[in-house]
């Protein structure tokens, strides 16, 4: 199995406010297993406390079966749509995949 973890940070854009983006973004990621066969599991964490260290806003994690799938995911229509949107709501973004 293969997880997928991403973390981003996310600002306010003349179009909506940070928590505005937050959700919309947040519910289009949720969207994804519905179309993504290859999304074995899909969670969205929002962050919670209002640490001044903690500056990450939401969380990915996905799994995937293999190594192909997760290429599949990544390069699937609707997960393009997302990554569209995220280049104009996300601050920062960092990422790291594994095998378990």
């Amino acid at each position: 199995m293969i997880k997928h973890i991403v973390i981003w940070s996310i600002k306010a854009t003349e179009k909506a406010n940070k928590s505005e983006n937050i959700q919309t973004f947040k519910n289009m990621l949720e969207a994804l297993p519905a179309t993504i066969k290859e999304i074995e599991s899909l969670e969205v964490g929002l962050k919670t406390d209002k640490s001044p260290t903690n500056n990450n806003d939401i969380v990915l994690t996905t799994t995937h079966k293999t190594w192909a799938d997760l290429t599949s995911y990544a390069t699937h229509p609707k997960h393009l749509e997302v990554i569209e949107f995220a280049k104009t709501v996300v601050e920062s973004r960092s990422a790291v995949d594994f095998e378990y």
